[in-house]
């Protein structure tokens, strides 16, 4: 986390010896220049691709087994699919030694998607008392996803996950991950089309994410990439993206948090690779970043979704619970 290390481009964080490419990937994605590899990395890509929506067909279970736990965990109290007891159960299922639940604080811009004010209450009073019930058997923890606009909790809470979902501009709201063609129409209305201001205004939040939210745990770094995996929303690499982004890893360096290794969209067929996307991950790690596994859970079929996997970067620091 030297000082030194602030001054370096993002760009240069890409993979040594690699090349763009026009692949499954994206046109700002890069590969490896040795074919064999090229084609290794391109074929569980294209077998990620096939990991759908749990709405979808296709839809694959977690592994299992694997001593992981995941933290950043979504019920019928928000937009989950299951009970936090039915999560608890699958966590025992897996193995887990956690579980960490952690719904979305209130948001009045999009109240479909979080949880309301009794929401949260009951939310609370259940995961307390599934935490006094699975004692010995799973260490459960109580959560939040504290949205960069909701209000502070005034309840306790023994972590929260601070996020970005929305950038306010002109008093209105353009959601992040609701839609591409939603996200396009308001970045077209209130940018005027400029994709990359409206990046420098979400990596502003984020960057600020700590400050307005004191969480322990940054999610989904770069998520206004979720529609971005052909590479035709922005590029990555352009140096606009690049220097929004650093600013804000430079601010989160500063802070006590932990930068989440995100496979939730991998879950739901959207992108094949983890948040944050390789260039953002390998400068978080070589400026001395930790990172921590997160299945953004929002189905108990998918409660450590790909995390296996990601236990296999050497270049990572990785803490087993917040």
């Amino acid at each position: 986390m030297g000082g030194s290390d602030r001054n370096h481009s993002l760009a240069e964080f890409a993979p040594a010896g690699a090349k763009k490419t026009e692949s499954l990937f994206g046109r700002n994605s890069f590969l490896p220049e040795n074919p064999a590899i090229a084609a290794s990395v391109e074929a569980f890509a294209r077998g990620a691709q096939r990991r759908c929506d749990p709405d979808r067909p296709g839809a694959r279970r977690s592994g299992s087994g694997s001593k992981i736990s995941n933290f950043h965990t979504h019920t019928i109290y928000c937009d989950g699919k299951d009970t936090p007891r039915e999560l608890a159960e699958e966590a025992l299922r897996l193995g887990c030694p956690a579980l960490g639940f952690s719904g979305h604080s209130y948001t009045a811009y999009d109240p479909d998607c979080c949880m309301s004010p009794e929401g949260t209450a009951a939310y609370r009073r259940e995961v307390l008392a599934l935490r006094e019930e699975y004692a010995g058997k799973l260490d459960i923890r109580l959560g939040l996803e504290q949205d960069y606009y909701s209000e502070l909790p005034r309840e306790e809470y023994d972590y929260l996950i601070g996020s970005v979902h929305a950038v306010k501009k002109n008093g209105e709201y353009v959601i992040v991950d609701w839609s591409r063609d939603m996200l396009l129409k308001g970045v077209e209305k209130l940018y005027g089309g400029d994709i990359y201001a409206f990046a420098e205004d979400y990596f502003r939040l984020v960057g600020d994410l700590w400050e307005r939210t004191r969480c322990r745990i940054v999610g989904h770094f770069d998520l206004l990439t979720k529609f971005n995996e052909d590479g035709t929303l922005l590029d990555e690499t352009h140096p606009r993206y690049l220097r929004a982004a650093g600013e804000a890893l430079d601010r989160l360096l500063e802070a006590p948090v932990l930068f989440e290794i995100n496979t939730g969209a991998m879950a739901r067929g959207y992108r094949t690779m983890p948040y944050p996307g390789s260039v953002l991950r390998r400068a978080i790690a070589r400026k001395g970043g930790t990172f921590i596994l997160s299945s953004d859970c929002h189905r108990k079929e998918q409660l450590l979704y790909g995390l296996a996997d990601q236990l296999n970067q050497p270049y990572e620091r990785v803490e087993e619970a917040p």
